[in-house]
C-alpha cells in the first residue's frame, strides 16, 4: 500500500495566526492551513501550534465536532494523541485552539474554502487508510529562497 505524505510549509505568521502551504504526495492535493500563533509548545490547553516535526494520525472521535466525525488526529513521541491536535474545518485562528485547519485560499490571518479542502483530505483518508498517512510540519519564515524546488 502506498504511503502519503502531507507536507506543511509554516510561511507565515502574525500574533494571531499562523499559515501554511500544503500539498499530499502522491494527489494533486494543495492548498493552506491555519493553525494558532507561536510559539510552538508541546503543552496542552496553551492555544499554541505544535512544534515542526513528523506526526503520525489515527482517527479521533469527536463529540464537539460530531457532524465531521472521526477527525484525523495528529500525535508523535512529544504530542501525545490525547492533545487531540486535529484536522477540521475553519477559517480564523478563533476556530481552532490548537488544531490545524486546511483551505483552498488564504487572506489576511485567515483561510477560505475550508470544508471543501477538509472533505477532498478527509475522503482520501478513507479510501487509503488513515494508517497510510503522516504529516511533515517545517517552517519558513524568513528566506524560502533556497526551498523553492521542494514540496510545499
Amino acid at each position: 500500500m502506498m504511503s502519503y505524505t502531507i507536507f506543511i510549509k509554516r510561511l507565515w505568521q502574525s500574533e494571531k495566526s499562523t499559515i501554511s502551504e500544503s500539498s499530499i504526495s502522491g494527489t494533486e492535493i494543495s492548498g493552506y492551513f491555519l493553525e494558532r500563533p507561536g510559539p510552538d509548545t508541546t503543552e496542552a490547553n496553551l492555544r499554541k501550534r505544535i512544534p515542526d516535526g513528523a506526526y503520525s494520525l489515527k482517527w479521533y472521535a469527536s463529540s464537539r465536532m460530531r457532524k465531521f466525525s472521526p477527525l484525523p488526529n495528529l500525535f508523535n513521541a512529544s504530542v501525545p494523541s490525547s492533545r487531540a491536535i486535529l484536522i477540521h474545518p475553519g477559517n480564523v485562528p478563533a476556530d481552532t485552539d490548537g488544531c490545524l485547519l486546511p483551505g483552498k485560499s488564504k487572506g489576511d490571518g485567515r483561510i477560505g474554502q475550508s470544508l471543501g479542502l477538509y472533505e477532498e483530505i478527509k475522503q482520501l483518508m478513507v479510501d487509503k487508510g488513515i494508517e497510510n498517512f503522516n504529516v511533515l510540519i517545517t517552517s519558513c519564515y524568513v528566506d524560502c529562497k533556497k526551498w523553492k524546488n521542494t514540496p510545499a
